[in-house]
């Protein structure tokens, strides 16, 4: 995102195209990250339940960031508006780097192929 901000001021079509698209990759990566880290957490929950939560309030923070970054940008500058937009990833980064890591399903899940290995041996015996 600050490759992006930086580019703004050169003025490339095709340096922005290029930004843009490698923004697009890496951040798209994110999205299987956290409905998956959403599905560990709020486990015995089905999870269509968090990815609807996720989804609707990436439409909410997306139509608050939208309408927010052009009020910044008709006021200051677009640079002040990536800036902010940057801040927000940081902090998002940050707040998913000190959620805890409780593996709920797949602690789960051990469970139960280890109740299922049991079984097994004692019915072989």
């Amino acid at each position: 995102m600050i490759a992006f901000t930086v580019t703004l001021h050169f003025k490339s079509v095709w340096c922005m195209f290029l930004v843009s698209a490698i923004l697009g990759f890496f951040m798209t990566g994110y999205l299987p990250l956290g409905f998956e880290l959403a599905a560990e957490i709020s486990y015995p929950q089905p999870e269509g339940t968090s990815a609807g939560l996720l989804n609707a309030s990436a439409q909410i923070f997306g139509v608050i960031f939208t309408f927010g970054g052009s009020a910044i940008i008709d006021s200051y500058n677009s640079l002040s508006a990536n800036l902010g937009f940057v801040g927000a990833l940081v902090l998002g980064s940050v707040l998913t780097v000190l959620i805890k890591a409780d593996l709920r399903r797949q602690s789960a899940e051990k469970n139960t192929n280890n109740a299922n290995n049991e079984t097994k041996q004692l019915n072989q015996i």
